[in-house]
């Protein structure tokens, strides 16, 4: 399965570029995550790294909050402000990784 979500990935990096779009994949840790060992890498971020992309982690960003404050549920659905978090994080990395056109933000 693994071998089949790396391909996937490469095909949407391929189709996204030929259409002169950026691709982006952006991680959203689940509740296991946050209990795993150092070391670990999840399954989701090899199979983007083994496409040859490099995924936006958001793992550091949800950090900021404890754990009790991210997840609005035992199914693992972000709380509102654990998402308003991933909001403010991603705009930073969009706006400031992204190429610029004419010094205004390309959309």
């Amino acid at each position: 399965m693994k071998s089949i979500n790396t391909m996937i990935f490469r095909s949407f990096f391929q189709a996204a570029t030929s259409e002169g779009s950026i691709p982006m994949v952006v991680y959203l840790p689940s509740p296991d995550d946050f209990h795993a060992a150092n070391n670990y890498t999840p399954v989701g971020i090899t199979i983007v790294l083994d496409a040859g992309l490099e995924p936006i982690d958001l793992t550091t960003c949800v950090s900021q909050i404890t754990f009790t404050e991210r997840f609005a549920s035992a199914y693992g659905h972000y709380s509102s402000r654990a998402n308003a978090l991933v909001a403010s994080c991603l705009l930073e990395i969009l706006t400031t990784h992204l190429p610029q056109k004419d010094g205004d933000r390309q959309r």
